[in-house]
């Protein structure tokens, strides 16, 4: 806050004068003082900040619709199409939907090939054939070897190996069985 000090100073003259704001000197014009700022500067600076910002944005629209022209001029096929353009086709595995045979039609896609497959294992679980014709292994309808399960019963093991067998599964049910022993050794 400026304080102002009046004061009253008698001059040689004998005229007397009030003085404000010791220091200051009072303006000559009469007008209020300004306030140091010139304006012209700050003008001269937004007019190159406007020409600058217009030449750029012209220049960007000159770069865009140069590329849009050149795109249209290099019509080339999309990096994801799968077609017979004599490409080599990759090593296998192969993805799904690409280049498969000789001919460069497109593999199955994943849901066909699914259903293919389990139409195969389907045909194949229902039909009588031979897995080695010279060792004279065939395989059976699943059915009919589930009838013939039930008719004959499952096989007995016998010998060593079926001793192991059921100690596994008498230490199985053991273990399953059996408390938390917290770290403790199971009783044979």
């Amino acid at each position: 806050m400026i304080h102002s000090c009046k004061r009253r100073l008698r001059l040689e003259g004998g005229i007397d004068m009030n003085i404000h704001d010791i220091g200051k000197t009072p303006p000559e014009n009469g007008l209020p003082e300004s306030s140091g700022i010139n304006p012209r500067p700050i003008l001269y600076f937004l007019g190159i900040l406007a020409v600058s910002t217009i030449l750029v944005f012209v220049i960007i629209y000159g770069m865009l619709r140069g590329l849009k022209e050149l795109e249209k001029r290099n019509q080339s096929q999309p990096a994801s199409y799968v077609g017979t353009g004599g490409r080599k086709l990759p090593p296998e595995p192969r993805l799904q939907g690409a280049p498969a045979g000789e001919d460069n039609s497109p593999s199955k896609l994943p849901l066909i090939e699914m259903r293919d497959y389990r139409e195969m294992v389907n045909k194949r679980a229902d039909s009588y054939g031979y897995l080695n014709k010279e060792a004279g292994i065939t395989h059976i309808p699943l059915d009919r070897a589930k009838s013939l399960i039930i008719e004959k019963g499952f096989p007995v093991l016998s010998g060593p190996y079926a001793e192991e067998l059921k100690q596994a599964a008498t230490v199985r049910r053991q273990v399953l069985n059996a408390e938390p022993n917290a770290g403790r050794i199971i009783q044979k």
